[in-house]
């Protein structure tokens, strides 16, 4: 059976949620995609909870005294159109409906993936059906396509992630020297805990745009990169902050640009430029404060020996642009390097963790 051009399954039933946009997925029960239960309407979920306040009147004087704010329980409401081909299949699917959203005496797990909601990352909410409501009327007798609507309560208001995510990103030869971390397709994006953001070994692209790191979570984050050669005269990151109404196309093909956060790198490996070959790597951790080479499979702090150590951390709610630059411009150089956080943090649009946010 086809709805509004997708083909649509027997039965809502499924093992695991898929992750794909507008889809929700409650203990086995699985809305939008090519189920036969389709989303309509969902509020609280992009919601922030009520707050409870604990101001305190000032007595013989205006105003309050400010008290600690604290965040309710959140309640989403779900409404969702179950699609039959007949009235056996309409019997089938009420059942599986009802199995699900039904009452219980613990809280489940709701996963969702809605874009603009979490910043579109695949999220989990916990909480349990407090109310399932169906209008059973000559609509639902002609058209087998009654309208659900369910409640949930949930005490923890907290939205979750579900996993680490990553995708490829591609580097550029910087005309006016250097190698740009860019993502031309996607330009905003995360570093990711666990999982590395890479830059694959390539210098074949020309469009050439600064990636645009995003920290969407609750708390500061820690960084930590790694720098594969080849790579001569020496490598380093810059952090900056972008600048008043810029656009990532406008940067293309431009200097690094906007105030300087941090920036960490070395020219010089002993007495001689800094040479990275295939195989050697450049790493340095801005939570340990400390840097390291890696050649022929040994490993060696260089921390005394940086020539850049402008030691940075990316604040909860800053956006900075990381520059990867190397130490020869206008030779054809072809690194790759992973970026770590050290908390779990929301993605801008293509890598991400996150623990918790409203």
């Amino acid at each position: 059976m086809a709805w509004k051009g997708h083909t649509l399954r027997d039965s809502a039933r499924t093992d695991k949620f898929p992750g794909k946009d507008w889809t929700l997925w409650y203990r086995g029960v699985l809305l939008g995609d090519d189920s036969p239960l389709i989303p309509l309407e969902i509020s609280g979920i992009g919601d922030m909870p009520e707050i409870k306040d604990y101001d305190i009147e000032m007595v013989a004087t205006h105003g309050r005294w400010p008290g600690r704010d604290w965040m309710r329980g959140r309640t989403i409401h779900l409404s969702f159109r179950v699609v039959a081909k007949d009235p056996t299949k309409l019997a089938d699917l009420m059942g599986e409906v009802n199995g699900a959203f039904t009452y219980g005496e613990r809280e489940e797990e709701l996963h969702f993936c809605i874009p603009g909601v979490a910043q579109g990352a695949m999220a989990k909410v916990r909480g349990r059906v407090r109310k399932r409501s169906v209008t059973i009327d000559s609509k639902y007798a002609s058209t087998l396509s009654p309208i659900i609507d369910v409640q949930f309560d949930c005490t923890d208001p907290w939205i979750r992630a579900t996993g680490t995510y990553h995708r490829d990103m591609t580097a550029g030869t910087w005309d006016k020297g250097g190698i740009d971390v860019t993502s031309p397709d996607a330009p905003m994006f995360d570093f990711t805990n666990g999982t590395a953001a890479e830059i694959p070994n390539t210098a074949q692209i020309r469009d050439q745009m600064p990636a645009v790191v995003a920290n969407g979570s609750m708390a500061p984050s820690d960084m930590a990169f790694k720098v594969y050669g080849p790579a001569q005269g020496g490598v380093w990151v810059e952090v900056r902050k972008p600048p008043t109404g810029y656009s990532v196309d406008a940067l293309a093909l431009e200097a690094p640009t906007g105030d300087l956060v941090g920036k960490i790198g070395i020219t010089k490996y002993g007495r001689l430029p800094l040479e990275l070959g295939p195989s050697d790597m450049f790493e340095f951790d801005t939570k340990s404060k400390k840097a390291f080479i890696t050649q022929f499979g040994r490993r060696t702090e260089v921390t005394s020996a940086l020539a850049f150590s402008q030691w940075f951390r990316l604040d909860a709610g800053t956006t900075v642009m990381c520059y990867l630059m190397s130490g020869n411009p206008g030779e054809e150089i072809r690194p790759r390097a992973f970026a770590y956080a050290s908390v779990p943090y929301l993605r801008g649009q293509v890598s991400w963790t996150l623990d918790k946010f409203i």
